[in-house]
């Protein structure tokens, strides 16, 4: 006699043992899988998707988030429409988040996120520390501030732009380690470690690499070349 082999079950898969037959969203339209995941929700707590140990774990009034990964969105309470995928995303003890429409992706981008909103925040630490801080672009490896942020839409492209990042707000910084020693607002630094003359200054433009300034723009708003002192 030969073996026969089942390919293919039809059915609701009722009869079966051994096996997760169906995965279906709960009666508030929140679908959750992992250890302690969505362990809070309650009537109020809707349309949530959350898988990965602890994922959303304390969250008891937020809607419409998506929480995928071990321990992202560990401490979102109350929080709506955020995105967070990946490793410990707003998980850091004693940081409540409240804030909505944020987006977070990677490993402990966010880990100290508050009552920041519409916040984007990739790559590894990237936003590590935005608390309240509002519609900031940080992406990179610890892009975007070393200390807690609480400043408003900033752009920080490249690995450790804008580390030095707390209160500073309207900052663009593009490159590997751009505008990493600056805390003013309104600057804009280009390139590689490029840096502004002035780091508790405002209003700055530095173009350059490794701290050498091809362009540089002061807060009197003139602009020199080869020089830190347009003036």
């Amino acid at each position: 006699l030969g073996i026969v082999t089942a390919t293919a079950f039809h059915g609701s898969g009722a009869g079966l043992t051994g096996i997760i037959a169906n995965f279906e969203q709960d009666a508030q339209g929140n679908l959750v899988a992992g250890d302690d995941a969505g362990a809070a929700k309650d009537a109020d707590t809707c349309f949530n998707i959350m898988i990965g140990c602890k994922a959303g774990c304390t969250l008891d009034a937020g809607d419409n988030n998506v929480f995928l990964g071990c321990e992202s969105g560990k401490t979102v309470t109350s929080g709506n429409s955020n995105v967070f995928i990946g490793d410990k995303i707003a998980y850091f003890p004693g940081c409540t988040v409240i804030g909505d429409c944020n987006i977070a992706i990677g490993c402990l981008p966010g880990g100290r996120l508050t009552s920041g909103c519409g916040n984007v925040l990739m790559g590894t630490r990237a936003g590590m520390c935005v608390s309240s801080g509002t519609e900031n672009i940080f992406l990179g490896s610890s892009a975007g501030g070393g200390e807690i942020v609480t400043g408003d839409y900033n752009v920080a492209i490249g690995k450790h732009a804008g580390i030095d990042l707390v209160s500073g707000d309207y900052n663009l910084f593009l490159g590997s380690c751009a505008g990493c020693n600056s805390t003013g607002s309104y600057n804009v630094s280009i390139g590689h470690s490029a840096i502004v003359p002035d780091k508790t200054g405002s209003c700055q433009l530095t173009i350059g690499v490794n701290g050498n300034q091809w362009i540089t723009g002061n807060g009197n708003f003139n602009v020199g070349i080869g020089t830190t002192d347009p003036d």
